[in-house]
């Protein structure tokens, strides 16, 4: 279940990044839902898994939209392995450290 969870909210953030927020324009802000999603898997599996799933997704997304391959996978990598140095280093209930990884990132 865990694992169709990740998949699925994954999927959603790719969508999300690639096609829906290229269509509708909201101000001029795009927000990078994709980011969200690999800095919260870096505090919840650690730095290992999310900067691997971070690398991959943004190797697809690069491969697949634009044209430098590898700027976006390199991104998205830091961002999760950034994001895992606070693994099993907080309080579920605690939003800041995400939240603040999600801004410095």
């Amino acid at each position: 279940m865990r694992k169709w969870l990740l998949v699925l909210s994954l999927a959603a953030a790719f969508y999300l990044d690639t096609m829906f927020f290229n269509v509708v324009n909201l101000y001029g802000i795009r927000p990078d839902v994709m980011l969200a999603v690999i800095v919260s898997l870096g505090v919840l599996m650690g730095p290992v898994p999310a900067g691997a799933i971070g690398f991959a997704l943004g190797l697809l997304a690069d491969i697949l939209f634009n044209k430098i391959v590898g700027l976006t996978a390199l991104t998205y990598m830091l961002s999760g392995a950034a994001a895992g140095l606070f693994y099993r280093k907080f309080f579920a209930d605690n939003l800041i450290v995400p939240t603040a990884v999600a801004m410095i990132c």
